[in-house]
């Protein structure tokens, strides 16, 4: 009989400390979720994160490959300006070597009425000269 009344005690403590682990619907000692809804809160908050992560960095990827969009472009654009310097300068160039040339000089020293020296003379100096 002693035997009988301890198991009486032992299932009356095992159903009475079942019964206290039963709090709000959650079994804390089996682990389970009885209350259905406990856990989708921190799983939709989660979730609603990364949305809002994956949209934040969708919009610096946008930025960034806007940036370097535009960036090429200004690239281009400045490369056909030097494309066009390079041109003018090579042109001016050619016009210089013409304007130097004798064939030029000669008929400009015509248009100038300028004539040609026939008699030149240098001016000798003995010693050293120096000007004030």
């Amino acid at each position: 009989m002693n035997r009988v009344l301890s198991n009486k005690r032992l299932y009356s403590a095992s159903v009475s400390t079942a019964s206290k682990t039963r709090v709000f619907g959650t079994d804390f000692a089996v682990g389970k979720n009885t209350a259905g809804h406990a856990g989708k809160t921190s799983l939709s908050v989660g979730i609603i994160f990364l949305i809002i992560v994956t949209i934040f960095l969708g919009g610096i990827y946008l930025f960034q490959v806007n940036k370097v969009a535009t960036q090429g472009i200004d690239m281009r654009e400045a490369e056909n300006k030097i494309q066009e310097f390079d041109k003018e300068n090579k042109q001016l160039k050619i016009k210089e070597i013409e304007l130097k040339s004798m064939y030029n000089i000669e008929k400009t020293m015509e248009n100038l009425n300028l004539v040609n020296s026939d008699n030149v003379s240098y001016v000798e100096m003995d010693g050293p000269v120096a000007m004030r």
